[in-house]
């Protein structure tokens, strides 16, 4: 018994100290997702795109390391589900550690579509993150493929369109430093900034964004190749500029789908108090142009009346003028009969 009872107290304790380390990882009961460190960054993009190999560079391995994100060649999807992992940004124990969110690619490639991919978003990102820093969307440079747009729209009804473009940071992914691609978009005059603005002005173009989005060239590859000085210096400039930016963007709650529900509600509601405006201010002016319609004929009509007086004044005028013309002649006869009568009286 009293070996029993010291287990059990020995137990009772080691469930207390368990208690208290949990307690004391998950915060208070305001927090429930306080196991996942910040700064928060959450990978987004079309299928194929690049993003698992990214996430592997950003957690500290190396691109097709399939033990960190598993990866595949080409084009196709081979993140299924959204992964929520905890990891040291870079492997660089200075920076310490963030939340890093892989996502499946938009337009799957397994012909599933993507109605899974989002309940699944949905489901990991505000059950299990609650919110984040940064969503980085990525994207290749002169891949914007018919199914973007329809991927950005998902996008703004899975975050909110009037708060996600806040927090997004684009990548510009497959993006090589090495001398031959350098050479490759000199010769063609691509640059950093001509490729920033070309994507920023195609997403105005198909989504609700008013203003260009910062963005990075991180290469994945460029940590397989250490001793190549320019790649390195490209490499480590734009971990860097990301780093900072997720440090010091506020955080994103993410939307339920009873969320996205209010939201679209919300929005008709906003489209029939728009076409009830619509179609009021609409009937003012048919209105306003049937009063303008009957002013113009009016109008015309008194032009029509003063183009007739204006003949008849105007023939008046060269009759009066003809008659001036005959009783000047008959003045001038007069005349002369007057100058030739006063010579005979002389």
């Amino acid at each position: 018994n009293g070996l029993f009872g010291t287990s059990i107290l020995l137990l009772l304790l080691s469930f207390l100290r368990f208690a208290w380390s949990f307690s004391e990882n998950i915060g208070t009961l305001d927090d429930p997702t306080p196991v996942y460190p910040y700064p928060r960054i959450v990978l987004v993009g079309p299928t194929g795109v690049g993003k698992s190999s990214l996430a592997n560079v950003m957690a500290g391995c190396l691109p097709n390391n399939n033990s960190c994100f598993k990866t595949c060649a080409g084009g196709d999807s081979c993140t299924a589900e959204t992964n929520v992992n905890v990891v040291t940004y870079l492997g660089n124990d200075d920076y310490g550690t963030f939340t890093i969110v892989d996502t499946p690619g938009f337009g799957d490639s397994h012909g599933e579509g993507d109605g899974p991919i989002i309940t699944n978003m949905i489901d990991i990102l505000k059950h299990t993150l609650g919110d984040a820093n940064l969503i980085l969307l990525c994207q290749e440079f002169g891949r914007f493929e018919p199914g973007i747009q329809k991927m950005v729209l998902e996008l703004e009804a899975l975050f909110g369109r009037d708060r996600i473009w806040k927090n997004v940071v684009l990548e510009i992914s497959k993006w090589s430093f090495s001398e031959g691609a350098m050479m490759n978009r000199n010769i063609s005059g691509v640059t950093e900034e001509s490729a920033l603005e070309d994507i920023n002005d195609h997403l105005m173009s198909i989504s609700h964004l008013n203003r260009s989005l910062p963005g990075v060239f991180i290469d994945s590859y460029a940590p397989m190749y250490p001793d190549d000085e320019t790649q390195q210096k490209h490499y480590q400039k734009y971990t860097q500029d990301l780093w900072d930016m997720a440090l010091t963007l506020p955080t994103l709650d993410f939307f339920t789908i009873e969320d996205i529900l209010d939201e679209l509600n919300k929005c008709q509601e906003t489209n029939e108090c728009l076409n009830e405006v619509l179609e009021g201010r609409l009937s003012q002016v048919e209105n306003d142009v049937l009063g303008l319609e009957t002013e113009f004929a009016d109008v015309q009509n008194l032009t029509l009346h003063n183009s007739d007086e204006i003949s008849t004044l105007k023939t008046d005028v060269l009759t009066n003028s003809d008659n001036i013309v005959a009783q000047g002649e008959t003045i001038l006869q007069i005349s002369g009969d007057m100058t030739l009568n006063h010579a005979n009286i002389q």
